[in-house]
């Protein structure tokens, strides 16, 4: 062979020759292929089955590559699976003593390298989760994934993006007269009785120092009575 160019040769021959002058095997490249071809379709028919809208859903927390939960975010929206990457608020930060003010509200990733996917708790389902770039694990206990049940969801959408839909949502979970429990703030740990209830504020019956006081909370506050 001459030239810095290789020279392809027919299929009937024994294979290509790169432009180092290496020579490929056709029908090694064809199965390579062929065995590539399989692989994406095994994995998008495993996304879809991830996908499915089972009945028994759960929410669990998956691991991901730092800086790539928005990737991440976007490749499970796009084979339809479940997910939330939680978002808090932050404060603009201060210049010369004076906040900064802005009309557009800036957000941050709540915890980087996690978010939560909602999907069955079975095998084909984690193999298609597996699948998608750039997800390393799922956070579990002796090697069983652990789920995050729906209240919980409801009340870190309230804490970190003040999300009325789930607002409402645990709102209509407390009922009159309910007993609660508060998880957060200067009442930790107290319990109280459920006195009145909107969608981002909730109002509690505490026995405080012996004595019955109301005491209004956010929703991400309070968690149902055990």
């Amino acid at each position: 062979m001459t030239g810095n160019k290789a020279k392809a040769l027919q299929r009937s021959e024994a294979g290509w020759v790169d432009p180092q002058g290496k020579i490929i095997s056709t029908e090694r490249a064809e199965a390579a292929g062929e065995r590539a071809q399989q692989l994406s379709r095994r994995s998008q028919a495993l996304l879809a089955a991830a996908g499915m809208s089972e009945p028994d859903r759960q929410w669990y927390v998956i691991r991901v590559d730092y800086r790539q939960e928005k990737v991440v975010e976007n490749l499970l929206h796009d084979a339809r699976i479940e997910g939330w990457l939680p978002m808090q608020k932050i404060e603009p930060k201060r210049r010369g003593g004076r906040k900064h003010q802005s009309d557009q509200p800036t957000f941050q990733i709540a915890w980087p390298g996690y978010m939560f996917v909602r999907v069955a708790n079975r095998a084909h389902a984690w193999l298609g989760v597996a699948g998608v770039k750039h997800v390393r694990s799922v956070l579990g206990y002796n090697e069983r994934p652990v789920p995050v049940s729906d209240d919980e969801i409801i009340r870190l959408r309230c804490l970190l993006e003040k999300d009325p839909d789930a607002g409402k949502a645990q709102a209509l979970a407390f009922k009159l007269g309910q007993k609660v429990r508060i998880v957060d703030g200067p009442f930790a740990s107290y319990s109280g009785t459920v006195d009145s209830v909107d969608e981002f504020r909730v109002w509690l019956e505490v026995a405080i120092f012996g004595r019955s006081t109301i005491v209004e909370l956010d929703l991400a506050q309070v968690a149902k009575g055990r």
